[in-house]
């Protein structure tokens, strides 16, 4: 299960407090073990996946990938920028 949270709860916090969980998501868990990890130091403690909702204003540039109200997951831990 992902939690469904905030955009400032998923930049911001390390850990995900229950409270903070709008809702969560049900994903199939050979999904999320098998999503590849590429982590810097300073992110290593926090938890990996969360899930925020996009508004219909930050989703119009962005379609057709990003539909308006489109719940997108994000792992935290994909964050280097080496090739």
């Amino acid at each position: 299960m992902v939690p469904v949270v905030s955009h400032a709860a998923a930049l911001f916090e390390p850990y995900i407090r229950p409270s903070a969980a709008q809702t969560m998501l049900q994903m199939p868990s050979g999904l999320l073990q098998s999503i590849r990890t590429r982590v810097t130091n300073p992110r290593r403690a926090w938890q990996r996946l969360v899930a925020v909702r996009i508004p219909a204003a930050d989703a119009l540039p962005m379609e057709p990938l990003v539909l308006p109200e489109a719940i997108t997951l994000i792992d935290r831990h994909y964050n280097s920028l080496m090739p």
